[in-house]
């Protein structure tokens, strides 16, 4: 869930005056619309200025928009001054836009509106502001803002597209949004295959994954207790983890399946050597997760959490290996010694 602001600390300068512009001017996250005729000089005429006040207008309603700007503006402020019309109204003359910019570009500098139309006056710019640019708040809007601009282009011959930084932002957020689950699933399949090929058992091989699953459901529990959102900053923990954790369920299964197959009972397993590889695997998970969260003491929010989240997720993993291996194995055996008995 990007939003900008988050990406700096609470007092830092940046984000101070960002707070302060967006409050005195309304808002400065940018959603805009491009809107372009198939000719130039095809926008210089009253029925298109109509039908991009129109838009306006309708941009106006969206959830989150405090104001949006536009060349139609403009053009009925000078038919307004010319011609004494009343405020809002726009000109019926076939030639008046064309004429009005004209007079204007005579009197004026030449590239006063170069930011709300080209020369040609065929692209312009319509600029909603926006008070925030938070991905779940902003994503409605843009998906709305796509769905009226493909029936108002229809309806008026004219192309619109929807651009700004919102805009990209929603884009590319989108895409995080829709596949991190899917890069998740992928890279645990991946650690499950690789598990697989170690142990040539499906069970151990299973029973390997363990530790990292419950790594990545730490990192996900920390991610909601600390109100620490899927960004791209923390979309990589959970996969990273995954790969932390999957290593202290080999050691360990590594070391038990060798006894068990010489013929030790599961209690005479889990005891001698298993401590040493037990302790080996609490040191080295002690080591990495310090030294992942060294990196929360960046000035940098972004680093503080995903410092943080992979710290949890590399302790998670050795909680998994030294306490739920164990317990899962000792569980089984005493199934299976319970099923032999009665059978």
């Amino acid at each position: 869930n990007y939003e900008r602001e988050r990406y700096f600390t609470l007092g830092d300068s940046v984000r101070v005056a960002d707070s302060v512009i967006n409050t005195r001017l309304g808002g400065i996250n940018f959603l805009d619309v491009i809107v372009s005729a198939p000719e130039p000089g095809g926008l210089m005429r009253p029925e298109v200025m109509s039908a991009i006040a129109e838009l306006r207008a309708s941009m106006a309603t969206l959830p989150h928009v405090v104001k949006v700007g536009g060349i139609d503006e403009y053009i009925s402020l000078m038919h307004s001054v010319l011609q004494g019309a009343p405020v809002g109204t726009l000109p019926t003359n076939k030639r008046a836009p064309g004429q009005y910019m004209f007079l204007y570009e005579a009197a004026g500098a030449p590239d006063d509106f170069k930011q709300e139309i080209d020369y040609p006056y065929s692209n312009a710019l319509l600029r909603a502001q926006m008070s925030t640019d938070r991905f779940s708040d902003a994503a409605p809007t843009v998906a709305a803002l796509e769905t009226m601009l493909s029936t108002w282009s229809s309806s008026h011959d004219l192309e619109a597209k929807v651009s700004g930084r919102v805009a990209v932002n929603d884009g590319w957020m989108s895409q995080l949004a829709n596949n991190h689950f899917r890069g998740l699933g992928m890279a645990t399949l991946l650690v499950f295959l690789t598990a697989l090929a170690v142990f040539r058992s499906p069970a151990y091989a299973a029973l390997a994954m363990m530790p990292l699953m419950v790594g990545v459901l730490a990192v996900y529990a920390s991610m909601g207790a600390f109100g620490i959102d899927i960004a791209p900053a923390t979309s990589m923990t959970a996969a990273i983890a995954t790969g932390l954790g999957v290593d202290f369920g080999i050691h360990l299964i590594s070391h038990l399946r060798k006894q068990l197959s010489a013929g030790a009972s599961l209690t005479a397993a889990l005891q001698g050597d298993y401590v040493l590889v037990a302790r080996a695997c609490f040191y080295s998970a002690v080591a990495l997760g310090i030294a992942l969260a060294v990196i929360c003491i960046s000035s940098a929010p972004p680093l503080r959490w995903f410092g943080f989240l992979v710290s949890v997720g590399a302790f998670g993993s050795l909680v998994g290996a030294l306490v739920i291996v164990p317990g899962v194995l000792a569980i089984t055996t005493l199934f299976t010694s319970r099923r032999l008995q009665h059978a």
